[in-house]
């Protein structure tokens, strides 16, 4: 995305290097913990939505350590970016914005529908194994009740991607020469 120079590689690879120690050291006896706790209460009778949502706010407290631990070194680095590398990132999100929303917004409501299920579908498939015909049409018919709105998610993405884009272009001398 940034399209790193030969000064830059080395450092990046350091604070990758650094970062995966850190993860390795800290966090994956947690994850194992995580885990073999979840597996128990799969295990259970009873597993209630409630215990699900719980699971993904621990995972989600996770990751958010883990980005924590990566800001240092990734505030350091984007200080060394070129305005070329910025417009380099900022052409590049677009681009993959623009494919996606190709992939997820066909002209065609049948081909939108059938690509949704397709995407899910390998999704799906690749976590559980392949879905039987049965679950693959409960997938189909949850698909098409679904509230979900791609033009709303592609939009709201782009939003996000240009508040990137925005934060990563601002260094901090053009911080201090643009205020008053």
């Amino acid at each position: 995305y940034f399209d790193f120079n030969g000064e830059q590689m080395p450092r990046v690879r350091d604070a990758i290097d650094q970062w995966f120690d850190w993860h390795r050291r800290t966090q994956l006896s947690d994850y194992a913990a995580l885990l073999a706790r979840v597996q128990g209460e799969v295990a259970a009778p009873e597993l209630s939505a409630a215990a699900m949502c719980s699971w993904r706010d621990e995972v989600q407290r996770r990751a958010d350590a883990a980005i924590e631990q990566a800001v240092p070194a990734l505030a350091a680095l984007l200080l060394t970016l070129t305005p070329e590398q910025l417009r380099h990132f900022e052409r590049k999100m677009g681009r993959d914005s623009a494919k996606l929303r190709e992939e997820v917004l066909p002209a065609d409501p049948a081909e939108r529908a059938k690509a949704s299920l397709a995407r899910n579908l390998a999704r799906y498939e690749s976590f559980y194994g392949r879905l039987d015909e049965a679950q693959r049409e409960r997938l189909a018919q949850w698909l098409a009740q679904s509230p979900f709105q791609p033009e709303r998610w592609l939009d709201e993405r782009a939003q996000r991607q240009a508040d990137i884009v925005a934060t990563v272009g601002v260094h901090p001398h053009d911080a201090l020469e643009s205020t008053p």
